[in-house]
């Protein structure tokens, strides 16, 4: 999930996720945030939650985000990406 200033609407995607009926890697990336997303996942983190952070020092951008080193550090063999300004907020698939 690429995160950039979207600490107020962190909990519904991130919620969601760990939600999903199925056994899942969750991996966020804070793509250089000003506001206080970074500690939202401080906070998660030191409540137990299970996901993978990655902060970026510079702004780098969805793509980057998505693509580059911090965001290929997956293990499964499928990956399904969710902004978290709730961009791709419909599912077209079931499972």
């Amino acid at each position: 999930m690429p995160v950039f200033n979207e600490q107020p609407r962190l909990a519904k995607p991130s919620g969601a996720c760990a939600r999903f009926p199925i056994d899942m890697e969750i991996i966020c990336v804070d793509d250089a945030s000003s506001d206080n997303t970074a500690q939202y996942f401080a906070n998660l983190l030191a409540a137990g939650a299970s996901i993978h952070l990655f902060v970026n020092e510079q702004n780098r951008g969805k793509g980057a985000a998505r693509e580059k080193r911090t965001g290929r550090r997956r293990r499964g063999d499928i990956a399904v990406v969710q902004d978290a300004d709730l961009e791709y907020d419909r599912v077209s698939c079931r499972v």
